[in-house]
């Protein structure tokens, strides 16, 4: 509970950093949305998966995959809740695992929120998902 209330303070996306990152690139930034929407759901999906099998080794990789992922959004909520769970998988103390998914299933749905508020110039197609 304490971080989930410790992400939640922040932004979903830092806006100032994640234009900076791509040096205000539109069709760069529509790329890399477009990327994360098409690919969250089987990464989480993946991770949910490793959850439930305790496979520790397997949540490392997942949260692993979906930190890079959310970096290149500049999405520090997000990074924190997988950076948390490749911890949790790294060490093998799985303790807490379920409710570290849920957060960053909780802060991969504010960010998919804000994407969709923040590139409104995407077009509608490429922010349905």
């Amino acid at each position: 509970m304490a971080h989930e209330r410790a992400t939640a303070k922040y932004e979903p996306i830092d806006r100032v950093r994640l234009l900076k990152q791509i040096e205000g690139d539109v069709d760069l930034l529509r790329e890399i949305v477009s990327l994360f929407l098409a690919d969250y759901p089987r990464r989480l999906g993946e991770l949910k998966d490793a959850v439930t099998r305790g496979d520790s080794k397997a949540v490392s990789s997942a949260a692993h995959s979906i930190k890079g992922s959310v970096a290149s959004l500049a999405a520090r909520p997000c990074y924190e809740a997988a950076q948390r769970l490749e911890q949790m998988g790294s060490s093998g103390d799985l303790t807490g695992v379920g409710a570290a998914c849920a957060t960053l299933e909780a802060e991969v749905e504010r960010l998919k929120t804000a994407l969709r508020t923040f590139a409104p110039s995407m077009g509608p197609s490429s922010l349905r998902r």
